[in-house]
């Protein structure tokens, strides 16, 4: 949507490398409560998870609202996109439509 190109636009660039540790470190804090599949963005694609895919493919029972559809490749985008070295600080955004609404 024309809001989360915009609002991601004003995001500041970073080592696209820190997002991908971020969400070990996400995963690792869904492990009491779900069945986490994969704790780091290699493991991930190492269970046949792909990045269009969903977060909710590695968290199983995950419910939070926007966090749970993201895709992987937002998550893990030094890993999905490796030539790629500089990405918009995303970790802590929430670009998904409760957070719009």
């Amino acid at each position: 949507s024309e809001w989360k190109r915009q609002t991601e636009a004003g995001l500041q660039e970073i080592d696209c490398q820190e997002i991908d540790v971020h969400f070990a470190a996400e995963l690792r804090s869904y492990a009491l409560p779900h069945e986490v599949l994969a704790y780091n963005c290699g493991e991930v694609l190492g269970r046949g998870i792909r990045c269009d895919d969903h977060v909710d493919k590695v968290i199983i029972g995950c419910w939070q609202p926007g966090f749970c559809q993201e895709t992987v490749k937002y998550n893990c985008p030094h890993t999905c996109y490796p030539a790629r070295e500089v990405c918009r600080d995303t970790r802590y955004a929430r670009l998904d439509y409760t957070s719009f609404s």
